[in-house]
């Protein structure tokens, strides 16, 4: 076998190598380490009464422990973009990993605990359903599902062998870290200050409680 043939083999044999790396760090499990997940809400008397203490971080600050795990996400998908565009210097199999990541993780058990339990509390307590906050998150949450939708479409097109498909993969990956980026802003800072004013000790120990059972319906599982 010709020596540049032998080194172009050792090459390619190299990066399946790091795509399986890359796409193993992003798993779930790697990302969102269990020591963040809620613990335990319990209620005892404080001498008026019940009063609700939480053992283990606020629903308010396990959305945003979950948040600097997606942000994690959101620097590969940039430098993805960036190894794609050298070259063509990844495969698909990292951008599918990213892919189930956010469907799973980002949506289904993040953005699930906003749409299904945060958000009605909130709007028990007076905030509006339409309008800013909640309806334009929402609406957000829906747009960054159509844009994984589109990411997932052109990778499988990569895999059927497109010779266009990589380069529109790359924009995907782009686009969705912009938008996860603004996203997690106007939550950080206008969302959650809100709900921390807004929501009672009471209506937080439930939330908590709440959340920990969302937790056991959508485990996170090894592959």
């Amino acid at each position: 076998m010709p020596q540049i043939v032998r080194s172009g083999l050792r090459e390619a044999r190299q990066e399946q190598r790091l795509d399986g790396q890359r796409a193993d760090a992003l798993h779930p499990l790697r990302l969102y380490p269990q020591r963040l997940r809620v613990t335990a809400v319990t209620a005892r008397p404080d001498g008026n009464g019940y009063g609700w203490y939480m053992s283990g971080p606020t629903p308010i600050e396990t959305l945003e422990a979950e948040h600097r795990v997606i942000e994690k996400a959101v620097a590969e998908m940039t430098a993805a973009a960036d190894r794609i565009e050298s070259a063509g210097q990844t495969g698909p199999e990292p951008i599918e990993t990213l892919i189930e990541f956010l469907r799973e993780f980002a949506d289904r058990r993040h953005h699930g605990k906003e749409e299904q339990l945060l958000f009605p509390a909130l709007e028990r307590r007076g905030v509006p359903s339409q309008g800013c906050p909640l309806g334009g998150l929402t609406m957000e949450h829906q747009r960054g599902r159509a844009m994984v939708g589109d990411l997932a479409g052109n990778v499988r097109a990569w895999r059927d062998g497109d010779p266009g498909a990589p380069s529109l993969v790359a924009a995907n990956l782009r686009a969705l870290a912009a938008f996860y980026t603004n996203h997690i802003w106007k939550e950080d800072n206008l969302l959650f200050p809100l709900a921390a004013k807004v929501l009672t000790p009471a209506d937080q120990a439930e939330l908590a409680e709440k959340f920990e059972g969302s937790d056991a319906i959508c485990p996170i599982t090894s592959t």
